[in-house]
C-alpha cells in the first residue's frame, strides 16, 4: 500500500490520521501487511541528528503548520500501533524539476538536501516496497 495524501486548504485537522486509521483496517481486512505513507521533513524521528539550521525551520513549521504536524503525528502513531510493516518516507520541498535519477536517503541533519523533485520522491517511494532496510523507520529522502 502506498499512502501519499496530505492537506489542502480547507482539509479537516485529522485528516491523516484518520485517512490512515482507515487504510490501515482496510489492509488489516484484505492481509496486507506494507504500507509506505509520505509526510514531511518536520516529522521528527528519533534518528534524527538536527543542525541548528534544522532547529531553526523546525521551529518556524511548529509556529506556521502546528496542527499539520500535530496530525502528521498523530499517522505516525496510528501507523505504530498497527501490526503493519510501515515505512514513513519524509520529504522537504518538492519541485516541479525534471528527476535526478538519483536521491539521499537518510536522516535530519546527515541529508543536508533541501527540495526533491516529485519524480524523484515517487521514485524512491515505490523503492520502499521491497527495501525492508527502512522497515519501522522513517527515512528523510531529498
Amino acid at each position: 500500500m502506498i499512502s501519499v495524501f496530505g492537506h489542502v486548504a480547507g482539509s479537516p485537522p485529522d485528516l491523516q490520521t484518520e485517512g490512515t486509521r482507515g487504510i490501515v483496517t482496510a489492509m488489516h481486512a484484505h492481509g496486507v501487511r506494507r504500507i509506505i505513507s509520505l509526510s514531511g521533513a518536520g516529522l521528527p524521528s528519533p534518528e534524527d541528528r538536527p543542525l541548528l539550521a534544522d532547529r531553526l525551520l523546525g521551529g518556524a513549521l511548529r509556529a506556521i503548520a502546528r496542527s499539520v504536524l500535530r496530525d502528521a503525528a498523530g499517522h505516525l502513531l496510528v501507523l505504530r500501533e498497527s501490526r503493519s510493516d510501515w515505512t514513513v518516507v519524509r520529504a522537504p520541498r518538492l519541485t516541479d524539476t525534471p528527476p535526478r535519477g538519483s536521491y539521499a536517503v537518510g536522516v535530519v541533519g546527515t541529508n543536508r538536501v533541501r527540495s526533491i523533485s516529485r519524480a524523484d520522491l515517487a521514485d524512491a517511494i515505490v523503492d520502499q516496497l521491497t527495501d525492508e532496510s527502512q522497515m519501522q523507520r522513517l527515512p528523510l529522502v531529498g
